[in-house]
């Protein structure tokens, strides 16, 4: 926003929103990233390394202490929801794995993860699209980290002022990525 004053030009960012973290969009994050990583642990079940690489991912966004704290409020839920995890958890490390039975499972697993979001997600906060949109930028944040890493970017691919397209000499914007292109004429990579 630029702002004159008989002659004095005042410069003044403006900033449309300031979003706090909120432990309820943190939850639905949480769960919708473990229900897509449980997806393609199932859709993925017959190859044995891609399996167990997405049960190793999706164990950071459910667990333990997220089955304990659902405990708390619903025991039999947690009980069935623990069940379920554990028995698609289990068809990762099998030789013949059945597909349809791991997406079974899958889906399972997801109705379960529906049901405590909605009971451990306030209403209020489950139909608030500040909290909708945190949830989405937790996600997206998470994708990010990961395409980072696939790309052996050595930057912050999270932090937007990472994300200025033009290299320049002092290093910044995305020139702490790999450059995969080499002796392209026409790659400005």
């Amino acid at each position: 926003m630029v702002i004159i004053f008989s002659g004095t030009m005042v410069v003044h960012p403006a900033f449309a929103h300031t979003f706090v973290q909120n432990s309820d969009a943190s939850l639905i994050a949480q769960i919708q990233e473990f229900k897509v990583e449980s997806k393609l642990m199932a859709d993925n079940i017959s190859n044995n390394t891609l399996s167990q690489w997405h049960l190793s991912k999706s164990q950071e966004y459910w667990g333990n202490n997220e089955i304990g704290v659902l405990s708390q409020t619903n025991s039999t839920l947690a009980t069935q929801l623990s069940t379920s995890i554990d028995n698609l958890y289990s068809m990762a490390g099998q030789q013949n794995a059945d597909p349809t039975m791991a997406n079974q499972k899958a889906d399972e697993t997801s109705q379960l993860l529906d049901q405590a979001e909605s009971q451990e997600v306030s209403s209020s906060s489950q139909n608030n699209s500040t909290v909708q949109a945190l949830a989405i930028v937790n996600v997206i944040n998470e994708v990010l980290k990961d395409y980072g890493t696939a790309i052996g970017s050595t930057i912050d691919l999270t932090n937007m002022d990472n994300m200025n397209m033009n290299s320049s000499s002092s290093g910044n914007g995305m020139s702490g990525m790999r450059r995969h292109v080499k002796n392209d004429k026409h790659s400005n990579c």
